[in-house]
């Protein structure tokens, strides 16, 4: 069987997991799986940070929107005593 990304033939090749397959690509040899291997842990520490990132900008909006939302009570329940 040949590699479906090199097309060396005559080397061990490997079956990609079935989430990384495709239409043409599900076996590949021990040195494109060795690169795939490097890119997929790359993109995952990428994903990662992004994801990290992401969740402490919401987390500081939603920090933003909550003090918003109770300095807008406490301007109201001022106004409402000033009211009376």
């Amino acid at each position: 069987m040949a590699c479906d990304i090199c097309s060396k033939s005559g080397v061990p090749v490997e079956s990609l997991l079935e989430a990384y397959q495709s239409r043409e690509i599900r076996y590949v040899c021990t040195e494109c799986a060795s690169v795939i291997n490097a890119k997929n842990s790359s993109l995952l520490s990428m994903v990662l940070k992004m994801k990290a990132d992401l969740l402490k900008r919401f987390m500081s909006e939603r920090r933003a929107s909550k003090r918003l939302a109770l300095q807008a009570a406490l301007d109201r329940e001022a106004a409402h005593a000033r009211r009376r």
